[in-house]
């Protein structure tokens, strides 16, 4: 059994999508809550729940136990019947006012029905909507979408402009597709294995495979054990042939027994045609906002330097774009500006830490700072420490990965463990600068598998924080992604890491959690790793909270 403890503060639903299976919330005072106050818990004992059957899938429901709602609906006759999920073609979209003031909240009805045209008993739909202005199809606000876990779903967006608007609704994955992405990641080792290169006491090369766990293939003697010294962090290897437990030489690359997506390509559960990522253009979309002389957000906001931002309840809006530039609701953002940037990091060391969504951060300011590459340790990974100089204004770019899992080859340098990274930033006080993000290489595991190790760099963080005190430290929230690959299947499994993200770093103290969630939304971000104007538009949101405008 797990020892848990709840959270204060709980999610109501995202703030540009439904959270999948979200119960009937009540929100007060901004902080939202479910009748057993139960949408999120945290864990402090390592073990792993049991799945006791092919539809049970506890290790999700222990972390967001509004997912069991709609477990009792879920069986193998259909789960294998698509024509019972839900059609984004038949789906209605039911606007009854279609005429509102500014500062008025847009209400709209979704009946999800399935390809019979009969309406779903049951939540759990995956749908995003947004609005926009009529003719700006890359301006608009992202809106709340509450699940009443009977097949109806209630919309609301902030109308914070006059004149024509539409709303876009996307069904993102239907629930039995999302009931898919859970039974596929209920492991701790994810059903991975990772090939890696050893050499043994007679000079030859070896191979073997490495996981974080192996359940119970193998029994204790059969393994050696790399975990971390101090922290306890998993890795372990087979032995190879010589029986010898020797230093890790290279990862070569990973094998999967497990697909998230089983056949991606020819799955009618994940179909970009008719389910997946598909618009719902059944119903009413458009309405119009008088403009009644009202000034919106005549309230002065402080700038976002000055704000340490906590809002964990994802109900609220994050902010809009308005002729292509992000309008934080938060605080008083700045866009991104290169000059601004150089004096603001001028005399620092910034140390960017995680997967390669953080590595093309580090590429990016490379190429914008013109800062001179001294260091690539290992040329041909491309999780290699790196490390860049602008001698003329005295900025230090640093790049680290972190720890096992990871998906790239390389030595075990390129992969070093978060804490271990923090323990060796040299005494410099407020003149460091940390940017990390984790997550995306932990999403074919269950995730308890990556709030064990971020309950381990908290603590890093805590400590790193007394023996520096003033060292700034920002955690880069996740963003939407149509792109889908191996190891990152959906971003359905993106946005339930980004809400355990918030939770465990959203109010720590001396933490800035910057969120791009919302803004990756309206902007309908496409790739993982985000290039051109959306890179340009979540700098502009990190240099808001880094520097004084």
């Amino acid at each position: 059994m797990f020892s848990t403890h709840k959270y204060k503060y709980l999610f109501m639903g995202l703030t540009t999508i439904v959270v999948v299976t979200m119960i009937w919330l009540r929100v007060d005072h901004g902080i939202a809550y479910n009748s057993r106050n139960q949408i999120y818990k945290t864990f402090n004992h390592p073990d792993i729940c049991e799945v006791h059957n092919e539809f049970e899938f506890g290790n999700w429901i222990d972390i967001f136990p509004e997912l069991k709602a709609m477990q009792k609906f879920m069986s193998e006759k259909r789960l294998g019947n698509l024509f019972k999920s839900t059609s984004a073609k038949n789906t209605q979209l039911i606007i009854p006012n279609i005429i509102y003031k500014l500062g008025d909240n847009l209400k709209a009805t979704l009946i999800a029905k399935d390809y019979e045209g009969t309406q779903k008993m049951y939540g759990g739909d995956y749908f995003r909507a947004i609005l926009r202005p009529v003719g700006k199809t890359k301006d608009g606000i992202s809106c709340t979408i509450e699940d009443k876990m009977n097949g109806i779903y209630l919309i609301q967006c902030l109308l914070i402009w006059s004149g024509d608007s539409e709303l876009h609704v996307y069904v993102l994955h239907p629930s039995e597709s999302v009931m898919f992405l859970m039974l596929n990641t209920t492991d701790s080792n994810g059903g991975v294995r990772y090939k890696t290169n050893f050499i043994n006491s007679k000079k030859v090369k070896e191979s073997s495979v490495c996981a974080l766990d192996f359940g119970n293939e193998y029994s204790l003697p059969q393994l050696c054990n790399y975990s971390h010294p101090r922290n306890g962090e998993s890795w372990y290897c087979v032995k190879p042939l010589s029986g010898e437990c020797n230093d890790i030489v290279w990862q070569v690359e990973d094998v999967r027994e497990v697909q998230v997506i089983p056949n991606v390509k020819n799955n009618p559960f994940y179909d970009t045609n008719t389910n997946w990522n598909v618009r719902i253009d059944n119903g009413s979309r458009r309405i119009h906002v008088i403009n009644n002389n009202v000034t919106w957000n005549e309230t002065k906001r402080l700038p976002c330097k000055e704000m340490h931002e906590h809002n964990l309840n994802p109900s609220v809006p994050t902010g809009f774009i308005q002729n292509g530039e992000w309008k934080s609701l938060v605080c008083n953002n700045s866009e991104y500006n290169k000059q601004t940037m150089l004096k603001c990091l001028t005399n620092k060391s910034v140390y960017f830490i995680g997967d390669s969504t953080i590595r093309t951060w580090y590429e990016f300011y490379l190429k914008e700072l013109k800062a001179k590459e001294t260091l690539v340790q290992i040329p041909n990974s491309w999780s290699s420490p790196r490390r860049a100089v602008s001698e003329k204004h005295n900025i230090t770019l640093h790049y680290k990965s972190h720890g096992p899992p990871l998906r790239n080859p390389g030595p075990p340098i390129s992969r070093p463990y978060v804490t271990d990274t923090l323990e060796n930033i040299p005494n410099s006080g407020d003149k460091n600068v940390i940017f990390f993000s984790i997550g995306f290489h932990f999403q074919v595991f269950t995730p308890q598998v990556v709030m064990r190790r971020i309950k381990v760099i908290k603590k890093g963080f805590v400590d790193i924080q007394k023996r520096l005190p003033g060292i700034q430290i920002f955690v880069k929230g996740f963003h939407t992604h149509t792109e889908t690959k191996a190891v990152i299947a959906s971003d359905w499994l993106s946005y339930r890491f980004e809400v355990i993200l918030r939770h465990e770093f959203g109010e720590m103290k001396g933490v800035t959690y910057l969120s791009m969630w919302d803004a990756a939304a309206v902007i309908e971000n496409p790739l993982i790793h985000p290039t051109g104007k959306e890179e340009i538009l979540f700098s502009g949101i990190f240099q808001s909270f880094l520097c004084s405008s």
